[in-house]
């Protein structure tokens, strides 16, 4: 690229005249600045392991030494890099990552071992992942707050464990368990925020605190605690995988991407009269009405016209299941009916797929 901009700036020259050719040219010369700083910026992360960790006493029983890496044409800085850029996915606000706990315990649920367990590969601190976050979560940055999020690397790089070694594979399928990660996530964000151990919010609250970046009171980190709590839990909801009576569990390795992908174009599709008129037409297994008009106004009570956003599809999930006579009540059996009415069930997991030709592509997406 560098050696095209310096032809174009040779076209200028040679070419053109005045204001037009030192206006280009340092439109040009600035393009290449920012080219050169970017593969510049792309170079500094050249940890010797690549960022990769040892594991002793692992979630299945094993132990290995730091992974290697196959030959596969790329530098550790590539490795780096590809494991930690952003690629703009927003799962949770990265204060809260940081400080979270399992549901059941205090060992933190960003852990090396827990990561492990869920089979998302753990990784040491390096300069562009300060917080030693697993292989493709990384930190986002969205107006003046700062999140964690998944990139393709989470799901598209594999690691063969064999009598205390380890090998890693750039490009290859992720052992990843994401359900159970999620399902585990929405688990210790309720726990955090409605347990009767009052001690584990008190300590979250105290961590996020204590890192001085996007909160300052308690109060602000439990209603955004909530917001992030229902949010995963509509995630969790809206991709259940059950369909027919019949629930499909991914397990490690397999993913139905195609059909959680699906959904969540559906779910920004959908406005306030086509929900209304989905409520209106929702039936138990019996054939009665879940749901009469004025417990329909209610759930939709305050949500827009407009498409639905997460936080009012997570207020009318909430609603639908609220023991109170000015609203339905639904089971768990119904509100899988009202799931079905709307969305695809995704029960159809594949194995993660390899990036063919990672070895030799200079940019892969």
């Amino acid at each position: 690229m560098f050696s095209r901009v310096l032809y174009y700036v040779f076209l200028l020259f040679t070419r053109y005249s005045g204001w037009v050719k030192r206006s280009a040219i340092i439109l040009l010369l600035a393009v290449a600045a920012v080219f050169i700083a970017g593969k510049t910026y792309q170079v500094w992360d050249d940890d010797p392991d690549r960022g990769a960790i040892a594991i002793k006493d692992g979630a299945f029983g094993e132990s290995y030494s730091t992974p290697v890496y196959l030959d596969q044409g790329w530098d550790a800085n590539d490795s780096l890099w590809f494991y930690n850029t952003t690629q703009g996915s927003a799962l949770l606000p990265y204060d809260f990552f940081l400080a979270l706990e399992r549901p059941e315990s205090e060992e933190l649920f960003r852990s090396a071992k827990n990561m492990d367990r869920h089979r998302y590969l753990p990784q040491k601190k390096t300069f562009f992942n300060p917080d030693a976050l697993p292989v493709g979560i990384v930190r986002d940055t969205y107006g003046d707050k700062d999140y964690v999020g998944y990139t393709c690397a989470a799901c598209h790089t594999g690691q063969v464990n064999y009598k205390g070694k380890a090998i890693r594979v750039d490009g290859g399928p992720a052992m990843a368990d994401m359900v159970g990660f999620l399902k585990e996530l929405e688990n210790a964000l309720e726990a955090t925020l409605k347990s009767a151990d009052e001690a584990k919010n008190r300590r979250f609250v105290e961590k996020v605190l204590a890192l001085k970046n996007d909160y300052g009171s308690a109060k602000e980190i439990n209603a955004d605690l909530q917001i992030w709590a229902d949010r995963i839990e509509l995630y969790n909801t809206v991709n259940n995988s059950v369909a027919d009576g019949r629930k499909v569990e991914y397990g490690h390795a397999r993913l139905d991407a195609f059909g959680r992908i699906y959904n969540r174009v559906l779910q920004h599709v959908i406005n306030r009269e086509h929900l209304a008129d989905i409520l209106s037409n929702l039936v138990s297994a019996t054939g009665r009405p879940l749901l009469d008009q004025v417990q329909i106004a209610n759930v939709l009570a305050d949500v827009d016209d407009v498409v639905l956003n997460d936080d009012e599809f997570a207020l009318v999930l909430k609603r639908l299941k609220m023991p109170n006579p000015d609203y339905p009540d639904l089971s768990n059996s119904d509100m899988l009916r009202f799931r079905n009415s709307m969305f695809n069930s995704p029960n159809a997991p594949v194995s993660y797929p390899f990036l063919w030709d990672i070895a030799q592509s200079d940019y892969v997406q």
